[in-house]
């Protein structure tokens, strides 16, 4: 009789999970094909959800990428350089994931919408002081929080330019989603 609750609670993961992957993708071929997530990553993995930080400024890109191979969820700690376009000094180092985290994860995501954000909305900063008159915001440097998702049914990017500032500026719900969102992966990421 103990195995029974446990096949319930083991079924009600996976069902879960199944809702997560079906999502519409906002990339295009090109894109796709530029996309070093997706080079390195896809097909050996059912799920990615890779996130970094970018910014004009930082030499190597570091990523913290959650697979799924069917069995296991990973977290991939990758970091590179690019010279010429090209991945050099590439190093990869990987731990598994309890699996319910994961799960806690990916449904809070899809509650959200997380999945079908608007991209456009994440980078608004453009206020409204009447009379026609709007003030821009304008960051020129700073950092970029970037989220890439891959499954069999979609591909989607995300990239919102100092999201925190802009939020400050001017309330955006889709962005405000990105944000909890954000925080949340950021939890379960940097938890040991």
């Amino acid at each position: 009789m103990k195995i029974l609750p446990f096949l319930i609670l083991v079924l009600t993961s996976l069902n879960s999970f199944g809702q997560i992957l079906e999502f519409d993708s906002n990339v295009n071929e090109s894109t796709e094909d530029q996309s070093y997530v997706y080079k390195k990553f896809y097909p050996d993995y059912e799920f990615i959800l890779a996130y970094a930080q970018k910014s004009f400024w930082f030499k190597r890109q570091e990523y913290s990428v959650l697979t799924y191979n069917g069995s296991d969820w990973e977290l991939k700690k990758w970091s590179f350089e690019l010279k010429e376009e090209k991945i050099k000094k590439s190093k990869v180092k990987s731990r598994i994931l309890e699996k319910e985290k994961v799960i806690e994860l990916l449904n809070v995501l899809e509650s959200k919408g997380f999945f079908s954000l608007n991209q456009d909305s994440l980078n608004w900063a453009k206020k409204n002081l009447g009379n026609g008159r709007m003030l821009h915001q304008s960051i020129l440097d700073g950092v970029s929080e970037y989220f890439e998702v891959i499954s069999s049914s979609g591909h989607r990017i995300y990239s919102a330019h100092e999201p925190v500032q802009k939020q400050e500026f001017v309330y955006i719900g889709q962005r405000e989603i990105f944000l909890d969102c954000l925080n949340k992966f950021l939890e379960l990421i940097n938890t040991k």
